[in-house]
């Protein structure tokens, strides 16, 4: 008997879907069951027409439900899939190749399905780092079928997804960035994976049998049809290579639209994609399961017209806004509730609270931690806020932010971030050209200072000559400093841009060698620095050991110091004729070992490596076992955390690929 589990949030009570997995030759065999209301509740009941009105279920917090798509507690008793308790529900098989590949069987209804566990992310997580735990099996094979789902969606096809397990970030459905615990992070992807397959094979079906399905289509903007609206931004975009173009791709994408027509989910790669796998909580999702349900049944048919799906696009692109300004305003008291906490924030916090927050004392509270931090005083975003968000404060107040803002030099910064704000070019002059006083009296009147017409002032310039030297002289001294001790020869051949690290970094690896970690110092100012990069670690004999390399941008520092290192660099050694494994094409990114093994199996159609990571006095031990070839690779790695001592083994891992 297979094990059906539900897995959602540790306080949902609205459980709309469930799976069970096993192995089927080299892959997998999926069961989805969708919870089944529509099969209970008539198309023409008052709660199905107050359901479209209201489009989703709207949660309050850790408080659960405020107000249920579905107006009906029976129903929702009746139907949500609470382990132990029988309920009906619409299936779908789907066969899994170990390549990622995918055919589903025809879907069934079944009147009658019970769930055996209900788990939460977290518990998800802990079952799948636990051997002795007994969902471990379960947790293992739905992480390991995800994973290749995702690398098959994502690598066969143009997508914006991506997922980072190390970090806990990945892109939903509606491709917005989320940023989850560690703990959470592989069931937050079983579930994304196993819904998202459902919904597309799901729609594939009923477009094959010409059912009237909603689709969720998500489009690329055509950039010439901003040409009249937008002429601006067509004229940035015409000027841009392929290439460029294909790197801002998530800016050039309109919200995702239910429609009768399909037109593809460009952000998932899919060339057909509705939503089938939320009736409880969404009711587009709610909508098809009728229509599936008249196609399995026998029942009628539903149809919507495309004036109802432009209607309820509408509704949500209303809701998703306020949840936007709502989400606004949470940045701001976020954000206070760190200067109230640690009694610090960064530049980006300090222009949250004076742009969100709605108590004027608290924007003078962070006014008066401005005037503290020098930190602060370096961020043009710091004074450019408040400038562009006129916040008018008492003269005593003004006046220290003032004295604070003579004390820097960054007027030219602020300018351009005020046009940039504005989504002006800075050299555009329709708003004058600039002028370092013209800043500072812009400043000066958005914190309260009576308005009066501009024109230099002469004292005020001696005043803050006495107290800073100009920005040229600054330059000077910075470049003074970049130009000291450095040879004329020793960079030739170097072409910024170039990736000295990666090739240092992969160099390493095949000579088995650990590789340095690089130190990094501002020997500038915070607001005109100069960035010199140097070793941590004290390099082999035949190595000078004083390599170092300076620029004002810190990456280009590191760069240099990596393209001197390059030339003392060993060769690496004739490879023993020995049978050789499938070679993956990159190295790992900076240390994520991890995930440079996944992407190795990934690509050469291996299983994936099985954990077992464990306790081990003050820290933890990871045993990591791997097949290729026939050949079982083993590496142990310990660490003070679980990711690291996981890092440590895959590292032993990697090292023998």
């Amino acid at each position: 008997m297979q094990t059906i589990i539900t897995l959602d949030g540790e306080s949902s009570r609205d459980l709309d879907d469930a799976f069970s997995i096993e192995k089927h030759n080299a892959g997998w065999r999926l069961s989805i069951y969708i919870a089944a209301p529509a099969y209970l509740l008539p198309y023409n009941a008052p709660a199905v027409k107050l359901a479209e009105e209201r489009l989703l279920t709207v949660y309050a917090g850790k408080e659960g439900i405020k107000r249920p798509l579905i107006e009906d507690e029976t129903i929702n008793d009746t139907c949500t899939l609470l382990p132990g308790e029988a309920k009906p529900a619409v299936r779908l098989t789907i066969l899994i190749s170990d390549d990622g590949k995918a055919v589903a069987e025809r879907p069934v209804f079944e009147p009658s399905v019970t769930s055996q566990e209900k788990m939460s992310y977290i518990s998800f997580g802990e079952a799948l780092n636990d051997k002795d735990n007994a969902h471990h099996n379960i947790a293992t094979l739905a992480t390991d079928c995800a994973r290749r789902l995702f690398y098959n969606r994502t690598l066969s096809g143009d997508t914006l997804s991506f997922i980072n397990e190390e970090a806990g970030t990945y892109t939903d459905e509606e491709g917005r960035v989320r940023t989850v615990s560690l703990r959470e992070i592989h069931g937050q992807i079983v579930v994304q994976e196993f819904m998202i397959l459902n919904n597309h094979l799901m729609t594939v079906w009923a477009e094959a049998n010409k059912l009237p399905v909603l689709y969720r289509n998500h489009e690329p903007i055509d950039i010439s049809d901003m040409k009249d609206s937008h002429p601006e931004i067509y004229e940035a975009y015409k000027s841009m290579d392929i290439e460029k173009i294909n790197n801002m791709k998530n800016h050039l994408f309109q919200p995702a639209k239910f429609s009768t027509v399909n037109k593809g989910h460009f952000g998932l790669g899919l060339n057909a994609y509705g939503t089938f796998s939320s009736p409880l909580r969404r009711y587009p999702d709610l909508h098809n399961q009728y229509v599936v349900l008249g196609k399995l049944l026998g029942r009628p048919v539903p149809t919507l017209s495309e004036a109802r799906c432009e209607a309820i696009n509408k509704t949500l692109l209303s809701i998703k806004s306020e949840r936007s300004e709502a989400s606004k305003a949470s940045a701001g008291y976020s954000a206070m509730k760190v200067l109230s906490t640690t009694g610090k924030v960064t530049a980006n916090q300090f222009s949250q609270i004076i742009k969100r927050h709605p108590s004027p004392s608290a924007k003078i509270r962070a006014c008066y931690h401005l005037v503290e931090n020098a930190e602060l005083h370096a961020s043009s975003a710091t004074w450019g806020t408040l400038i562009t968000h006129p916040f008018p404060v008492n003269k005593v107040l003004r006046g220290k932010l003032m004295n604070a803002y003579d004390g820097v030099s960054l007027s030219r910064g602020i300018w351009d971030f005020i046009h940039l704000t504005m989504g002006i070019k800075p050299e555009d002059n329709s708003y004058g050209v600039y002028c370092e006083d013209k800043v500072r009296f812009l400043l000066a009147t958005s914190l309260g200072e009576t308005p009066k017409k501009y024109k230099p002032n002469a004292s005020a310039q001696d005043n803050k000559k006495s107290q800073r030297r100009s920005v040229d002289e600054q330059e000077a001294e910075r470049r003074k400093i970049l130009n000291d001790n450095t040879e004329d020869n020793m960079f030739a051949g170097y072409v910024p841009g170039t990736n000295y690290k990666g090739a240092v970094l992969e160099h390493f690896q095949k000579l088995k060698f650990t590789a340095p970690g690089v130190k990094m110092i501002n020997k500038g100012k915070p607001h005109l620095p100069v960035w010199v990069a140097s070793f941590e670690q004290t390099s082999p004999s035949e190595w000078p050991s004083d390599l170092s390399a300076t620029d004002t941008a810190k990456k280009a520092a590191e760069a240099k110091l990596f393209f001197l290192l390059q030339k003392h660099l060993p060769d690496i050694p004739a490879p023993v004729a020995t049978p050789v494994a499938p070679q993956v094409n990159t190295g790992p990114a900076g240390k994520d070992f991890k995930s440079a093994v996944n992407l190795y199996c990934q690509q050469n159609k291996l299983p994936f490596p099985t954990f077992n990571t464990r306790p081990d006095g003050a820290g933890f031990t990871c045993d990591v076992s791997l097949t290729v070839n026939g050949v079982e690779m083993a590496g142990t790695g310990s660490g003070a955390r679980k990711k690291a001592a996981e890092q440590a083994a895959c590292e032993v891992i990697f090292s023998q690929l």
